[in-house]
């Protein structure tokens, strides 16, 4: 399980590039927010509790962020971890 440890760098291992979901502040509020997450076990669909402004609910992440071979891919685990944080705060 991933916690909300702070790496070597001082920064939130939520806060890494492999969550795959920080390009926009407002994705990213929403995202720490819990209202944005991304299903690693239904084909990476994207899933918008709010009200999806941004028409991203039921959108898939692009492939090059799901690429195994890619040292900067989704953390699987990090995605799992997050959407069972959300029926926490739901």
């Amino acid at each position: 399980m991933i916690e909300e440890a702070v790496d070597t760098n001082g920064v939130l291992k939520i806060n890494s590039s492999q969550n795959g979901m920080l390009h926009l502040s407002d994705i990213h509020h929403m995202f720490d927010q819990y209202t944005i997450l991304a299903n690693a076990d239904d084909s990476y669909k994207v899933v918008d509790f709010d009200e999806d402004y941004l028409r991203l609910d039921g959108r898939v992440l692009d492939p090059v962020c799901r690429d195994p071979h890619n040292v900067h891919r989704v953390s699987d685990e990090l995605l799992r971890w997050h959407y069972s944080k959300m029926y926490i705060v739901y």
